[in-house]
């Protein structure tokens, strides 16, 4: 009789797992970005010391206009090129500027082009923190937003350790005269891949600039696989049980 319950309990459980599966939300760089608060949620906005390896969040918001358009990123102490920005064009239009190209909606990181006297450059990045230990496909693209003559490398870091690398050189087909009907192609570097990984690790996605003035445009996708999602599930049903006893 008390194995029939506890069989009967665990089947509820489960079933009441994979209900709350919707409480383990992919993560997505542009549809999570905030100005309200850094961190925000699994994601924090900052800069990486190349020599130190440290990383420091981003401490305010910088906005600027071009036309109707807004385009407003975190920075720290107020400035944009230190240690680099990211931020995102909130519309209504492109923004076209003597450095890039900005789609409507797009996250674009800002190239941390000074090294403040100091000898040390910095790596603009979107820190990821894993909520839950489990397997995560990660989706992440890097694309050039900005005239060729300038590079960049694209990087991913697993708790600091680098496991990804690719350089990226502005636009392809750039015209000589004019922005709007001289854009061309975008070349871009990809990282698809399916990593196990611990509760509080994290996953660093870097660009550094290796010429002039670069935006870079990003997106990336994290998406626990079912199993992590029906663990993180379990794991959001044990906290209401908590809290309701």
């Amino acid at each position: 009789m008390e194995e029939m319950k506890m069989k009967k309990m665990l089947v509820l459980v489960t079933v009441m797992a994979l209900s709350l599966v919707s409480m383990a939300q992919a993560a997505d760089l542009q549809g999570d970005f905030s100005l309200d608060q850094n961190p925000n949620g699994d994601w924090t906005y900052g800069s990486i010391d190349v020599t130190a390896g440290t990383f420091t969040t981003y401490n305010g918001v910088n906005s600027g206009m071009s036309g109707a358009s807004t385009f407003s990123a975190w920075v720290t102490d107020s400035n944009w090129d230190s240690y680099g920005n990211v931020g995102k064009n909130f519309g209504p239009d492109p923004i076209e500027d003597w450095s890039s190209y900005r789609e409507v909606g797009q996250i674009i990181y800002g190239p941390a082009v000074w090294t403040n006297g100091s000898g040390v450059y910095y790596l603009t990045t979107s820190r990821w923190t894993a909520p839950a230990a489990g397997s995560y496909d990660i989706d992440a693209t890097f694309t050039g937003q900005w005239p060729s003559g300038s590079s960049v490398t694209a990087s991913v870091r697993l708790n600091g350790t680098e496991i990804f690398s690719g350089a990226i050189d502005g636009f392809i087909g750039k015209a000589a005269e004019g922005f709007s009907d001289g854009w061309g192609d975008h070349p871009s570097q990809n990282y698809i891949y399916t990593l196990s990984l611990n509760a509080n690790n994290t996953l660093d996605f870097c660009v550094q600039v290796l010429g002039n003035a670069a935006s870079t445009g990003v997106d990336i996708q994290i998406t626990p696989e079912p199993i992590t999602m029906a663990l993180m599930g379990l794991g959001g049903l044990a906290l209401i049980r908590r809290r309701r006893a």
